[in-house]
């Protein structure tokens, strides 16, 4: 590889990396084009899109999680954009972390040859029996905490099907051509996520396995704003523990420079994460008013830099802060970097002067989401419910049958 680009030495905290995931699903909208609204979708439109394979799609935060094929196509845009076309890497990567949702880690994974891996967390022993390509063999630890917290199907962890006799694991969802033009909801048929080198930590277990956990969690007990709350501060101190692991190997290896972990999330989440609010906005003309516009600031892909205030202590709420604009960032991520601190267009005032309470918006937002959930619920349950298990066409559909159920 050819010669990095320099940084200076003298900084010793560990980076926190944060990247929102490509182009999802969830991301496809205001479809123009004709055929299948998730929210009106059968099962004999469901099982004729499985048959042909090619289609048209409404997609959305009803479908099952994944990315586009044009976020697919992204990440080599941002690989060579960091690396300058193979010249360098974003040194000293030492541990690579995603929310559990799968356009997250299907992210993290093939934005791999972006960064310099070094040290001990990307091995583990169930992972050399997975593949013999390295880039499948990078283990990528999950936390629930960095999921999003609302309850479209999309916002939960996809249910994982173990290949017996084999280390594989694989999730599936519904791929569509993605982008932004009126074909963005072209259905390219089925497509299966390797998602073997996924680790939970065991101090975080994975949640909502079984059917009755899925469905509760979805339309069982309201949102808690609190619940919220803890599960982004349990994923602080789980992060702050791996970031003083790392900062220990850093220093008992002599390594140069700054150690870092990636860290592939939500728009939404982050937020809750580093207890710091910065959405989108747009201003009413008639009364001055901002209104919400988006749950986030980070477009997909960017990256946003953060440290922790102190690795000490063990269940104390852990502080993230930005770190200040970084000339190393904006040279090697180029405009995949944001500075979300110095961005004057991320501040909203009132026409009273007041500032826009964007926390409130946020939680806002959520409960309006959690209350579209339970009216589809109401109207299609049979179809969220199929959607929510998902693994597969066949699965569903073999399901629909098996269950005889009848669609309005």
């Amino acid at each position: 590889m050819a010669c990095q680009t320099p940084e200076p030495d003298s900084i010793s905290k560990v980076h926190i990396i944060f990247q929102r995931h490509g182009q999802a699903i969830s991301n496809v909208v205001d479809f123009t084009t004709p055929g299948i609204d998730a929210q009106k979708m059968t099962s004999d439109e469901l099982r004729a899109l499985a048959a042909t394979r090619r289609g048209y799609l409404q997609t959305g935060v009803l479908m099952p999680d994944g990315l586009t094929q044009f976020g697919l196509d992204a990440s080599k845009t941002f690989i060579d954009a960091v690396t300058d076309r193979g010249a360098r890497r974003l040194d000293n990567v030492y541990m690579l972390v995603s929310s559990p949702l799968t356009r997250a880690y299907q992210t993290i994974k093939m934005n791999q040859p972006a960064f310099d891996l070094v040290g001990p967390f990307h091995a583990h022993p169930a992972l050399a029996r997975v593949s013999d390509d390295p880039a499948n063999k990078a283990a990528i630890y999950c936390h629930p905490g960095l999921q999003e917290a609302t309850t479209w199907v999309q916002d939960f962890p996809a249910v994982v099907r173990d290949h017996h006799g084999t280390e594989t694991k694989t999730v599936s969802y519904i791929g569509t051509l993605g982008g932004k033009g009126p074909g963005a909801g072209t259905v390219l048929g089925e497509m299966e996520v390797d998602v073997s080198t996924m680790i939970w930590p065991h101090s975080a277990p994975s949640r909502w396995v079984t059917f009755d956990d899925r469905i509760k969690a979805a339309t069982g007990t309201p949102l808690n704003l609190a619940e919220i709350e803890n599960a982004a501060k349990q994923a602080r101190i789980w992060l702050r523990e791996q970031a003083r692991l790392v900062l220990q190997t850093h220093q008992n290896e002599g390594r140069a420079g700054t150690p870092r972990i990636i860290v592939c999330l939500h728009v939404g989440i982050i937020n809750f994460v580093v207890n710091d609010w910065h959405r989108d906005y747009k201003r009413v003309i008639e009364t001055g008013e901002w209104k919400w516009a988006g749950s986030g600031a980070l477009r997909n892909l960017e990256m946003a830099v953060y440290t922790f205030e102190s690795l000490e202590g063990s269940e104390d709420d852990p502080v993230l802060k930005e770190l200040g604009h970084d000339a190393y960032y904006a040279r090697t991520l180029g405009g995949f970097y944001r500075h979300l601190g110095s961005d004057e267009a991320l501040v909203y005032r009132n026409p009273n002067g007041a500032m826009v309470d964007q926390k409130a918006g946020h939680w806002q937002c959520i409960q309006e989401k959690e209350r579209d959930v339970l009216a589809f619920v109401k109207e299609r349950r049979e179809v969220f419910e199929g959607l929510l298990m998902w693994t597969g066409a066949k699965d569903y559909l073999g399901s629909v049958s098996l269950n005889g159920v009848q669609d309005k």
